[in-house]
């Protein structure tokens, strides 16, 4: 996504900003040295997919799990946000009755309640 191949002046797409605003930021960030951190994921999959094809190899995938990193450590390097903790799910017990069964029994299945 280069600003040059997109020939269009911010001021033509304003419109576009009560509409999809991550799509405007990135607009209007294309080919400009500082971007809006609002559409960093829309350049870094933009970047991502324009170097793949410069190497002859296939369009990536979503790349924007990077680009959510890079801001996350660039924000906490300069004390600006607190250092993530990646908190892991609690995961419930799986039930000995099948799902189906469950869902369409005529009565609510029978739950052990834990003894105190």
């Amino acid at each position: 996504m280069v600003g040059r191949d997109l020939r269009l002046a911010p001021a033509r797409f304003r419109w576009l900003k009560g509409v999809n605003r991550t799509l405007w930021y990135a607009l209007h960030s294309a080919d400009t040295a500082k971007v809006f951190v609002e559409g960093a994921g829309v350049q870094a999959q933009a970047r991502a997919e324009v170097h793949a094809s410069k190497l002859g190899l296939p369009r990536p995938g979503l790349m924007v799990t990077q680009a959510i990193d890079g801001l996350q450590a660039e924000l906490e390097s300069i004390g600006l946000v607190f250092a993530r903790h990646v908190i892991t799910p609690k995961r419930r017990e799986a039930s000995d009755l099948p799902v189906m069964t469950a869902v369409y029994a005529a009565q609510p299945p029978v739950v052990d309640e834990p003894s105190e």
